[in-house]
């Protein structure tokens, strides 16, 4: 997918959201937390571990400091350790949502899918718009060049959460861009269809008051596989939701591309 169109389909719906802390920093020349942020997105995790630690020293309350902690601690096998911690955190506080993501993530590791999914699909009621998620797993910017990377994780990722909230209309959205990343680098027929099927699920689960770029996704999928008609009608919808020229002209672009595609999908 051409990577302009889909960083401003995702700008225009979920704008970054950092998790929150108690006590915000100054910038100085050296930010413990961005540099801290930094070796978590490069999955550095054992400086990670380490400058989470350091940011706790001086902030012992800090909220992203103590979740992205114990996701240092999860990437690094001390899942135990991990867990035990989370659930003094949500002893504290029960709705804490990327606490709840996390606990979720170590459940898994553990063994007991039943947990994830109910520490998952409480997270969910309360982050309609999946941006606390997004922002813990940093996909809440540069989603495709990040989903290319590892497109794979991030599919089966989206799919347990689509298992914990099968009607969240978000968690199906971002599982159909997933597999519309892996269908433009496959070109397999069944992956488009499968990317298809999850924005389908996500338009029914927003009960026609889906966003422009829902719609303009799945016509671009159904012209890629030569649904010429049902991308009509999607492209029609998508025309009716737009919000300025520019999405107008991303649209235009859009047709074209699909349209090049469309012979090589087999």
């Amino acid at each position: 997918m051409n990577a302009r169109w889909l960083w401003l389909l995702l700008l225009i719906g979920c704008a970054r959201r950092e998790i929150p802390g108690e006590t915000p920093l100054a910038v100085t020349q050296v930010d413990p937390i961005e540099e801290a942020r930094l070796a978590s997105k490069r999955n550095d995790h054992d400086r990670a571990m380490t400058l989470w630690n350091t940011v706790l020293t001086r902030f012992p309350q800090n909220t992203e400091a103590r979740v992205r902690k114990t996701m240092a601690s999860l990437a690094l096998g001390r899942r135990a350790e991990a867990a035990t911690e989370l659930d003094a955190m949500l002893r504290d506080r029960p709705d804490w949502i990327e606490a709840l993501y996390a606990r979720g993530v170590a459940a898994w590791a553990l063994g007991d899918p039943a947990l994830a999914k109910r520490m998952w699909a409480k997270a969910l009621e309360g982050d309609p718009e999946l941006s606390n998620y997004l922002a813990l797993v940093f996909l809440d910017s540069d989603t495709e060049a990040v989903m290319r990377q590892d497109v794979g994780r991030y599919r089966q990722d989206f799919e347990r959460l689509a298992e914990a909230g099968p009607t969240h209309a978000e968690v199906r959205e971002y599982l159909g861009l997933a597999c519309l990343v892996e269908a433009e680098r496959t070109l397999r027929r069944a992956d488009f269809e499968r990317a298809g099927a999850e924005f389908s699920e996500a338009i029914r689960n927003r009960g026609g008051r889906e966003p422009f770029y829902y719609r303009a996704n799945r016509g671009y999928i159904r012209l890629c596989l030569g649904d010429n008609a049902g991308a009509e009608q999607d492209f029609q919808s998508a025309r009716a939701r737009i919000d300025g020229p520019r999405q107008s002209e991303l649209l235009g672009e859009k047709i074209a591309q699909a349209r090049r595609i469309a012979p090589k999908v087999r």
